[in-house]
């Protein structure tokens, strides 16, 4: 079924494969870099793990991991052939450590953006591949960020929504009259909502590195006093040594 009609908050659409891969190396089945050049690929939309703030940044266009692909996401290509799904606020404060309101609305976000993709009347989207653990290909893999397991349920759950043929949506955020809206429209609505929390976030985990620091460096002062006043103490008391 290619045609889309909504019912209050029930999609129908085409149906996708939602398909986990593992990746096990540069230029071969798994690197998204090289299978977005590969034409059996056109027809997929590759979700990669992202952040946040990076996400909200119009400046940042490539990442570490399957971030590497940021570039051909919406912000950066039309139509857009990549998705990140944000694990975690910021590269300083690393994953998300629970599931609570905002780290869910920050993943609602996203899942609604690959939504919107798929929905889109001149998708070609029949495939949603994401990097999965070499463990459980039914689960997003994780190797920079390493979330609550809450978080990786949740966003598992719903990339695997995605393969319905029509589904209910469990986010508040999907109504038609939201979809139907630009790539734009749905980034102010992140912006608006998730700009404040990430910043906190991000200056917090980055305030605590700076205490780290100074307490190593603190730690090393004083070590280095008490090795001065040894040596000096010896010097004092056994001149000929």
């Amino acid at each position: 079924m290619t045609k889309k009609i909504a019912f209050g908050k029930v999609f129908f659409r085409k149906m996708v494969a939602v398909i986990g891969i593992v990746y096990d190396g540069p230029r071969k089945y798994g690197d998204f870099k090289w299978m977005l050049q590969q034409p059996e690929y056109e027809d997929a939309l590759f979700v990669y793990n992202d952040n946040v703030k990076d996400s909200l940044d119009p400046n940042v266009m490539e990442g570490g991991g399957s971030a590497a692909i940021r570039n051909l996401s919406w912000r950066f290509a039309t139509p857009p052939r990549s998705v990140g799904v944000p694990t975690g606020w910021s590269i300083a404060s690393g994953g998300f450590d629970e599931m609570d309101i905002y780290s869910k609305k920050a993943i609602d976000f996203s899942i609604a953006r690959i939504w919107k993709i798929i929905l889109d009347s001149e998708s070609k989207v029949t495939k949603v591949i994401y990097s999965c653990s070499r463990e459980d290909k039914m689960k997003i893999g994780v190797s920079i960020f390493q979330p609550h397991s809450s978080i990786l349920n949740y966003i598992n759950d719903q990339l695997h929504n995605l393969q319905s043929a029509y589904a209910h949506s469990p986010i508040h955020l999907l109504n038609f009259s939201f979809i139907s809206g630009t790539h734009d429209d749905l980034s102010a609505l992140e912006q608006s909502a998730l700009l404040p929390i990430v910043t906190i976030h991000d200056k917090h985990a980055r305030a605590q590195q700076q205490i780290r620091i100074l307490e190593r460096e603190l730690q090393e002062t004083k070590m280095s006093k008490r090795r001065r006043a040894i040596t000096q103490y010896s010097l004092s008391q056994y001149p000929w040594v």
